[in-house]
């Protein structure tokens, strides 16, 4: 990105004026959280919405919100030899300045085919295309060359209901999205997928439950910016297929009627989108173990006798526990990190002094897992951030506190320092990076459908950069990252679990399981090596991807 202050010599500038589609506010936004959300200034949004006075009232959800137009200059040089001209934008802090091709990061990659297609039809398509190119350029990204002509390809391919159906879904739920990018890509996954599966089973993977599993990705978690992400990331929605596609015929029988009862028979606020979300974060959770091909002997016996497996009774059970239950609820209990951007700090704690390194393969569990996120509620009577951490109640009457004291053991420390003792003679040690990956690949990875490693950070600030732009490519496919920080001597596991282009630059979402605090740090903090957790400021040593 290339901020300039004036067009270069023999350019001309031209102001431009972008509108854009309103916003659905989420039950319990106000006006400020979609002004940091959409990244732009409080008063130009009250200006566009003079029907709301209150910029700190709760908004009802779908509540329509007009976003104010971009204005900026656009600078256009002579072309070049490729027949094509350098743009270079200057836009308000909401979007990012950057420099470009004209026709390039939002125009078709390739001559639309329509063939013998209706009027009706190629305008749609090209409505379509276009709603997702804003959609993802409005969250700060941009589709490269190859996604833009499989968009247009799937697009090709489609006509009548069927087209005006996906038009309608990009516009309604992809368009609108800070997640567009994971989103499109989500989707457009999917569909090779579709067109690659056996005639056996290719209903499974039908265009409605693309549009279930794509709105799982593009679906915010709630109001605040820590809340963007999507309920699934993008690799969860591919394993959630994976597993539709290959678990057996009664498994999936009892799946499609879990989707059909989403959301029935319960409170107000109940959603059933986002309840098969969670069902389906659930699926992709226990991918291995339901598919026909990878599950082990017992439950290969258990599909002989037409039973189903012990994986998908798992989420039968949980299915049911969660149906109807208010959204809110569900997306409080289906995370241990802290996503309101409260004054209130409420992610998990570790109840040991070394135990920051178990802590985080919990909430990295729980990140993947929604069962046994919601498992970890209920077992913590004390909350999974206690009033007060160096309880009694919080240490040793505590279930959390048991397993995170059950892992350090696993990975070899036998005594632990208490939090609420620190005066009595024990020892303990944080754990060393081979230890947290066992941790990691024996608790974690069976969830994620991936085998962790430790990867060290290079010296330098090359080096630093090298390691945040790969945690960057695994956090945008909606993955999570444990990291290692240490100051001096001292060492000190993080959870990474998003990352954003802000209007202050890219901000990654760290959850500190000392104070159980998630906060947004900004990329300079991490490359100056003075990230600010548990009250002092650490460096960044390497990572678990």
């Amino acid at each position: 990105m290339t901020q300039i202050r004036s067009c270069p010599p023999g350019t001309a500038a031209q102001v431009t004026q972008q509108q854009h589609e309103p916003a659905k506010a989420i039950r319990g936004q106000t006006l400020k959280d979609v002004a940091r959300v959409r990244n732009v200034a409080l008063r130009d949004l009250q200006a566009a919405n003079p029907q709301i006075r209150n910029p700190n009232q709760k908004l009802r959800a779908g509540q329509t919100v007009n976003l104010p137009p971009t204005r900026g200059v656009i600078c256009k040089a002579t072309p070049t030899a490729s027949g094509q001209s350098d743009t270079i934008e200057r836009v308000r802090p909401n979007l990012f300045a950057q420099v470009t091709r004209t026709g390039a990061d939002t125009q078709p990659a390739r001559a639309w085919q329509h063939g013998n297609a209706t009027p009706a039809d190629r305008q749609l398509r090209e409505s379509a295309f276009n709603d997702v190119m804003q959609g993802v350029r409005n969250s700060g990204a941009q589709l490269d060359a190859a996604d833009r002509a499989r968009l247009q390809g799937v697009l090709e391919g489609q006509s009548g209901e069927q087209l005006a159906k996906t038009a309608q879904f990009f516009k309604q739920h992809v368009a609108g999205s800070p997640n567009a990018l994971q989103a499109a890509r989500t989707f457009l996954d999917l569909k090779e997928k579709q067109a690659k599966l056996p005639a056996s089973v290719a209903g499974r993977l039908n265009d409605e439950t693309i549009q279930t599993l794509t709105r799982a990705v593009a679906d915010r978690r709630g109001p605040a910016l820590a809340g963007a992400k999507g309920i699934m990331g993008q690799q969860q929605a591919l394993d959630a297929a994976d597993a539709i596609a290959k678990m057996s015929p009664k498994d999936h029988t009892a799946l499609d009627g879990l989707l059909r009862s989403a959301g029935t028979g319960g409170a107000r606020g109940a959603d059933p989108q986002t309840e098969r979300a969670l069902i389906l974060k659930a699926v992709a959770a226990r991918r291995d173990r339901i598919d026909t091909e990878k599950a082990g002997r017992w439950e290969t016996l258990r599909r002989w006798a037409g039973r189903n497996t012990n994986a998908m009774n798992e989420v039968s059970a949980y299915a049911a526990e969660i149906r109807g239950k208010p959204r809110e609820e569900l997306l409080k209990k289906s995370t241990t990190l802290d996503l309101n951007e409260d004054a209130k700090d409420e992610a998990l704690q570790q109840r040991w002094l070394s135990s920051c390194g178990a802590t985080v393969t919990q909430m990295a569990r729980a990140e993947a897992d929604p069962i046994y996120a919601l498992d970890l509620h209920k077992r913590a009577a004390e909350g999974i951030h206690p009033e007060k951490i160096t309880s009694y109640e919080a240490v040793h009457k505590s279930q959390v506190a048991d397993e995170q004291k059950k892992m350090m053991r696993e990975a070899g420390v036998r005594s632990l320092r208490s939090r609420g003792q620190e005066s009595e003679s024990y020892w303990g040690t944080n754990l060393d990076t081979d230890d947290k990956t066992k941790l990691l690949n024996s608790h974690v990875a069976k969830h994620t459908n991936k085998t962790y490693s430790y990867k060290q950070v290079e010296a330098g600030r090359q080096g630093l950069e090298a390691a945040l732009n790969r945690i960057d490519g695994n956090l945008r496919r909606g993955g999570d990252v444990p990291v290692l920080l240490k100051s001096g001597d001292e060492g000190h596991y993080v959870l990474l679990s998003d990352v954003r282009n802000t209007r202050d630059g890219v901000k990654y979402l760290v959850t500190d399981p000392w104070d159980g605090k998630t906060t947004w740090v900004k990329r300079e903090d991490f490359l100056r090596g003075q990230i600010p957790v548990t009250g002092g400021s650490y460096a960044l040593r390497g990572s678990f991807e």
